[in-house]
């Protein structure tokens, strides 16, 4: 007898048959436990003669769930030869449901007994799909752990990531992509990606998301359209910027083009997005010496001291790469010529590492610290300083406190950004 639950009026049902008759007989089940909810599972031993209504659920402590058991008989049967006594008999599991949902068990026991985690014919979704739509993160980390098929399609041709975008279950999408989630897949009726979807939708968390995980924004869908074709057709300007503008404006930038930055920034791009290295666009046209796209960018407004993911800000860039007229802007226009990247160094010490002597005066002059002593003047006139030459890298690095990677090749500064690459400084 089930310690958990107890039977009544007793573990024999009584079924009613009648010719012509629905049969059908009910037994009440009760929670003998005073403090915590049971969930159960009653089983038929012979599933083609029996059907249970309900065959799981949860019973509050002390409370009672009524089942009704249907007797199948098929037409023009006879009755058993043991009527009016059957010796039929039917199994009942039952657990004290934890912290947990009691969905979540429920699905936890019907996966102990071997329940099938596939889509069946008949059904349109498989469980991986209904738990990934209703935003149910404890039953979906359940199926995956027991090695759903994660990419499973429902009979539409969708998986389940495509679905927990449409239903706006970040959580649920962030488990799946976890696990190993195909952001790349189209579906079937129209050729749509989960990006695509979430782009209709205007939902920028979740293209954050999806972008961060990997998904590709060049895939067309069945009409041809990218994501960022799809965004601009339902008029959500805000994600333009993480599906196509940014990046635009951070090429912009780095080549030195105001037209097209002024371009981008008028059609929505945000001025202070960060590329996949975590440089604003001032860092890239500091690093490069494009004076006249630094100052569009200070004029539109672009944090100046905005830092990157190892402290730099775009002064640090400019020192670092000898550029002065870049350097003067930035000062003038207020960088903080103080700020510390996350190793504690700051533009001037890395001024003063590489002899860049004119460029130190430019920040003593903006007010930078030098030998323990600040102070503040006029910036002097813009001079063309020659620094020094022949110095080798490693000298440089150790004496900036900069940590120098290995590299193939010493390249010029103005190549592509890369700060651990030897630079000679003309």
């Amino acid at each position: 007898m089930d310690r958990l639950i107890s039977l009544e009026p007793s573990n024999l049902v009584a079924i009613r048959i009648e010719q012509g008759q629905r049969c059908f007989g009910e037994l009440t089940l009760r929670n003998v436990m005073h403090t915590m909810p049971v969930a159960f599972r009653l089983q038929p031993m012979d599933k083609n003669r029996y059907t249970i209504r309900p065959q799981s659920g949860i019973i509050s402590p002390l409370a009672t769930l009524t089942v009704q058991i249907t007797y199948e008989s098929p037409p023009h049967s006879l009755l058993p030869e043991s009527f009016p006594y059957c010796d039929d008999t039917f199994l009942l599991h039952s657990v004290v449901v934890p912290a947990a949902s009691g969905e979540t068990l429920i699905v936890e026991l019907l996966l102990a007994h071997r329940a099938s985690m596939e889509r069946s014919e008949s059904s349109t979704w498989g469980p991986i799909h209904l738990a990934a739509g209703g935003g149910h993160v404890e039953i979906l980390k359940l199926l995956l752990l027991k090695n759903a098929n994660v990419n499973a399609l429902t009979k539409d041709g969708n998986t389940a990531l495509h679905i927990a975008v449409e239903e706006r279950r970040r959580d649920c999408a962030r488990q799946l992509l976890t696990y190993g989630a195909r952001a790349d897949i189209r579906n079937s009726d129209d050729g749509d990606t989960p990006l695509h979807i979430a782009a209709a939708l205007g939902d920028d968390h979740m293209i954050k998301l999806l972008l961060q995980k990997g998904a590709n924004k060049d895939i067309r869908n069945k009409v041809g359209k990218t994501a960022y074709d799809v965004a601009a057709e339902h008029g959500h300007n805000r994600l333009f910027d993480a599906l196509r503008l940014g990046e635009s404006l951070s090429i912009a930038a780095r080549k030195g083009e105001v037209r097209t930055m002024q371009r981008l920034l008028e059609n929505g791009a945000c001025i202070n997005g960060l590329d996949q290295h975590g440089w604003t666009a001032l860092h890239r046209a500091s690093f490069k010496g494009w004076v006249d796209a630094v100052r569009t960018l200070i004029e539109k407004g672009i944090d100046i001291n905005a830092k990157d993911e190892d402290g730099y800000t775009a002064l640090h860039c400019a020192v670092e790469s000898g550029h002065v007229e870049v350097i003067e802007v930035l000062v003038k226009k207020g960088a903080d010529v103080e700020s510390k990247t996350n190793k504690g160094v700051a533009a001037i010490q890395i001024a003063e590492a590489l002899n860049y002597s004119g460029i130190t005066r430019i920040l003593v002059y903006g007010g930078a610290t030098k030998n323990g002593s600040a102070s503040k003047h006029e910036l002097p006139p813009t001079t063309l300083v020659s620094f020094g030459k022949g110095k080798r890298e490693q000298q440089i690095m150790d004496k900036a406190g900069i940590k120098k990677k290995t590299v193939a090749r010493p390249r010029s500064v103005r190549s592509s950004y890369d700060r651990t690459r030897t630079a000679t400084v003309m």
